[in-house]
């Protein structure tokens, strides 16, 4: 459940799980911080149950963001079919607050999980379900919203080289802009084992946030698409350190004009 993928701003961890804090990262200084746990308990050589929790804040140094707050439950069964095969039902409830406004949003979602083993080096995972959101909102009243969230990673290791494609889509706290959003990311990730102490790799992500009917008064397509990219340099020194030296380029789109610091565009 806490697992995650190249997606995820913090490596190792399922980025459903945390704060999203990847818009307008170069105009504010922004806090976030994520307390989470997991248990799971084997039932069978094949079976297990897994029950996370998570609970994150994200708040902007400066005014004019929208400061957020996100908990969130999942539990799962998990089964392995075969050596190569494994099967998963998840639930998961979250919610999302905001700061300031009168606005709460609620999600239910049911997971049905999927990963094989393809071969010796390459191996697929991939989710998907329904998730129902629902809303509080004083300019709309109660109302509820059905959408469809899907995950999905392939990994391919070569003896010293590895490619990771991946995909998300979930409904997530807006970045600080918005007042939760409808997400989409994908990245692709290449890294490779320069030599016995000298190791390489570089990524390309895309993110596309769109606003919610339900929590808006403005446009329902109003959002902002969010490139990335990213390359990393490492060496090892010893058994116990390694020094790296890393380039990151982001690029924020917007369909309408912002106007941040004093400057207003359509990129950022």
């Amino acid at each position: 459940a806490l697992g995650g993928d190249f997606v995820s701003p913090f490596p190792g961890l399922n980025p459903i799980l945390l704060p999203n804090q990847t818009a307008l990262t170069g105009r504010t200084g922004q806090i976030s911080n994520t307390v989470l746990g997991q248990v799971t308990y084997d039932i069978s050589p094949r079976s297990s149950v897994t029950v996370s929790g998570s609970y994150g804040i994200l708040h902007a140094r400066e005014p004019g963001f929208v400061n957020s707050n996100n908990t969130m439950i999942r539990t799962g069964y998990n089964y392995a079919l075969t050596r190569r095969d494994s099967l998963a039902v998840i639930y998961e409830f979250g919610m999302l607050r905001f700061s300031g406004v009168n606005t709460k949003l609620n999600n239910h979602v049911v997971r049905l999980s999927y990963g094989r083993q393809i071969t010796d080096r390459l191996a697929l995972q991939a989710a998907a379900g329904p998730q129902v959101a629902t809303f509080r909102n004083p300019l709309r009243g109660p109302t509820a919203q059905l959408f469809w969230s899907a995950q999905g990673s392939l990994l391919y290791r070569f003896p010293k080289t590895y490619l990771d494609v991946s995909y998300l889509g979930y409904i997530s706290g807006g970045g600080g802009v918005l007042f939760g959003a409808e997400t989409h990311t994908a990245r692709m990730t290449v890294g490779r084992q320069l030599s016995k102490t000298w190791s390489g790799s570089g990524s390309l992500g895309y993110a596309r946030y769109g606003s919610l009917r339900q929590t808006t008064v403005v446009p329902p397509s109003r959002g902002f698409d969010f490139w990335s990219g990213n390359v990393d340099l490492s060496r090892n020194l010893g058994r116990y350190t390694k020094v790296h030296c890393s380039y990151s380029l982001q690029r924020h789109g917007f369909g309408t004009p912002v106007c941040t610091a004093g400057s207003c565009g359509t990129n950022l």
